[in-house]
Parts: structure tokens; C-alpha cells; sequence
């Protein structure tokens, strides 16, 4: 298929989305052409990102775009490295103040107004990288002691509502990552002595903990962080929507723990509650730290 009869092929699928959307889906904003969502979708980028998806549709572009119109904007995934909605949203108050959490206004604004505006959409802030886009590999086929997962491509807001950077794990030789949920006992269980166990880290080791139903429970959420005194960064998962690998994959337990290094990737990982924490999960730090020949927590 030529180019042309592929865009008009991708218009009218496009229009034929509009067409069925709810009068006020697009915020009162003009519809974008099919090029507008080169600015908010690369379809290797959307396939590699949600494996999900990427199982359902493949690499045909028509199939990930309609995807990404009709569900992903809406649920908030990110359609290329040059915009995040979440990190769109929390940026710019006015828009805030307008959309709310209509999700799929925001990359509607960006696409006609907010590039042109020289709005960014990044987690870093910087303008489009024009560069073609390196997909992020999330296959789940090597989970432990694998490095197909890039945690720096996090952007979530930690309990205080501050933006966290996955730049963050470039400051430590290694990091823990507890993925946990508020209805899962045993990890609920096992957050004081987490806290006793960061408390006692030293200055290249690191602890931050993601709430994966932080959303649905944010009380619950409250009741654990301040119950247990936790002053590590407990990251609010948004119901799954802004976490850079695909939960139903990659998590096979409550809780899992991952290992990641300063370039974000996993260097082993954990599933399940040890029976002392601080004892279990100080064993896996120092088991990973000498294979990476880094300093031992004592």
C-alpha cells in the first residue's frame, strides 16, 4: 500500500472514530488530521510499550492507532517518548483547570495548540527530540535477573503528589522497587520492617515502593504510609496506567520486588513477602551489589 492510499486509508478510520465519540470527547478542540498524531503516537513505540496490546494487534500501524485513539488516550497510556499525559496534565495548571480528567483532551491540546505553543509533554522537559524513537523492550520472558525493562521511563507522582523521575536510579548503585497493593496482606505486613531496613541503608542504596491500586484506595493507601511511618518514596501507580511494563505480565505475585541498577535495569527481582524483611531483602541488596562489584550494606 502506497502512502497516500494509506493515509486516506487511516483518515477514514480516523473519522469514522470521531464519528462514534461523544460530543464532547474532544473538549470543544478542532479533530486532528492523521498527521497531528505524529506528535503523540509512534506505533512502534505503542506496541513495544504494552505488550498487551502489541499480542493483539502486532505491528500493523492502522490497528495500534485505532487502539490508541479509542482506548489509549482515554486510559492515559503514552503513545511515544515525547509525550506523557500525566506529566502534561501536572504541568500546566490552565489546562488542568480546563480538562480536569478528560485524559484524551490533553494530547488533543497538545497535538494542534501545545507544540505549537512550545508546551513540553516530556518527563524532562525538553521539546521533542525528533529522533526516531527507540521502542522500550517489555518482554516478560526474562523476567528474573533480566535487563529488558527500562525503569527510567517512570513518570508517576510519588505520596507527597510530586513528580517522580526514573531518572532518580542513576543517583544509586541499586535500588529496590516493592510493587505492592493495599488489599494484599502480606504486603502490608512486612512495611515496617522495610522502613527499619531503609533506614539503616547507606548513601548508595536506595528504596521506593509502587502502590499499583493507589487510585482506587487512596485511603488505604493514607492509612499505610502514615501508619508505618514510611519516609521512602511510595509512587501512586494510577491504576497501572503510567508504569512502564505490563502488570499482569510481570507480576505474577503480591508483592514483587525488583532490583534495578543506575541505568534502570532489573538486576534481580523477588516474588513474595520474606519472613524478615530486613533480613531477606538486605541478603538479595548485598547479593546483588557483589555482582555488580559495588559496596555492601554492612
Amino acid at each position: 500500500m502506497n502512502k497516500k492510499r494509506m493515509l486516506a486509508t487511516l483518515l477514514a478510520l480516523i473519522i469514522g472514530i470521531i464519528a462514534i465519540m461523544p460530543a464532547n470527547a474532544l473538549s470543544a478542540e478542532k479533530q486532528p488530521a492523521v498527521t497531528d498524531y505524529e506528535a503523540v503516537f509512534n506505533s512502534d513505540f505503542y506496541a513495544n510499550m504494552y505488550p498487551d496490546v502489541k499480542a493483539a494487534y502486532g505491528t500493523d500501524y492502522a490497528k495500534l492507532l485505532y487502539h490508541f485513539i479509542t482506548c489509549g488516550m482515554s486510559e492515559g497510556r503514552q503513545g511515544n517518548e515525547d509525550f506523557n499525559v500525566y506529566v502534561y496534565m501536572e504541568r500546566y495548571p490552565d489546562l488542568k483547570k480546563k480538562y480536569k480528567n478528560d485524559l484524551k483532551s490533553y494530547y488533543v491540546h497538545y497535538m494542534l495548540s501545545g507544540k505549537k505553543e512550545g508546551r513540553s509533554g516530556r518527563l524532562d522537559g525538553k521539546a521533542p527530540s525528533n529522533k526516531a524513537t527507540t521502542p522500550v523492550p517489555t518482554s516478560p520472558s526474562k523476567l528474573a535477573g533480566g535487563k529488558n525493562m527500562d525503569f527510567t521511563k517512570i513518570a508517576a507522582y510519588d505520596f507527597s503528589n510530586k513528580m517522580f523521575s526514573g531518572a532518580e536510579f542513576a543517583n544509586y548503585d541499586l535500588t529496590m522497587v516493592n510493587c505492592f497493593t493495599t488489599w494484599c496482606g502480606y504486603c502490608v505486613r512486612e512495611m515496617p520492617g522495610i522502613q527499619q531496613l531503609y533506614a539503616s541503608l547507606p548513601s548508595n542504596v536506595n528504596i521506593v515502593a509502587i502502590c499499583f491500586d493507589a487510585s482506587d484506595n487512596p485511603q488505604g493507601l493514607n492509612k499505610i504510609v502514615n501508619n508505618n511511618g514510611l519516609t521512602f518514596t511510595v509512587l501512586r501507580g494510577n491504576s497501572y496506567q503510567n508504569i512502564p511494563f505490563n502488570v499482569s505480565t510481570l507480576v505474577s505475585g503480591w508483592p514483587t520486588t525488583f532490583f534495578v541498577n543506575s541505568k534502570g535495569q532489573i538486576v534481580d527481582s523477588m516474588v513474595g513477602a520474606p519472613r524478615n524483611p530486613v533480613a531477606g531483602y538486605k541478603s538479595a541488596m548485598n547479593n546483588c551489589l557483589k555482582a555488580m562489584g559495588k559496596k555492601t550494606i554492612k
